[in-house]
């Protein structure tokens, strides 16, 4: 069934004089962010961590939130949900919750790269034969004063099953 496109009309009154103490801009860039993350059933993931650890606040919400800000604003997690206040969805946590959930989700990083990974299949076809993965290492430099963080890119080939 084709879609039909419809007009949608905004009232705008000239006469009128603006709030200035009323939030009128919304930031809705995240949007298209959030298609993904559900296609990656991010939310299930949170469901189950919510399971392991019993915690009250939303997590689902918190994570969605700062992979939104990471991705559109990059910024401190402090930033972060100051920006998130900007959203269309107002953030239904505070901001010691976000750094309470910081711990569970550094916790659970395997877990949670795990799932992605493993969900990312329904978001379409893609070659899994070459893996690329980031291994991190300290490096001192050769002045012996100072120890610098260096990431190599690393691929591995799975064997052929010629």
């Amino acid at each position: 069934m084709e879609k039909q496109a419809k007009t949608v009309l905004i009232p705008f009154h000239a006469d009128r004089q603006l709030d200035y103490r009323k939030q009128a801009f919304f930031r809705g860039g995240y949007l298209f962010l959030q298609s993904v993350y559900y296609q990656l059933q991010m939310n299930k993931i949170c469901r189950k961590l919510k399971q392991k650890y019993h915690f009250k606040y939303d997590i689902n919400a918190i994570l969605s939130d700062l992979i939104y800000t990471k991705i559109l604003e990059p910024c401190s997690k402090r930033s972060s949900y100051k920006a998130t206040s900007a959203f269309l969805e107002k953030p239904s946590y505070e901001l010691h919750d976000v750094y309470q959930a910081l711990d569970v989700l550094g916790a659970e990083c395997d877990l949670i790269q795990a799932e992605v990974y493993k969900n990312s299949h329904y978001l379409g076809k893609r070659n899994d034969k070459i893996i690329y993965v980031v291994m991190p290492d300290w490096v001192l430099n050769p002045s012996g004063n100072t120890i610098t963080w260096e990431n190599e890119l690393i691929s591995y080939r799975s064997p052929s099953k010629s």
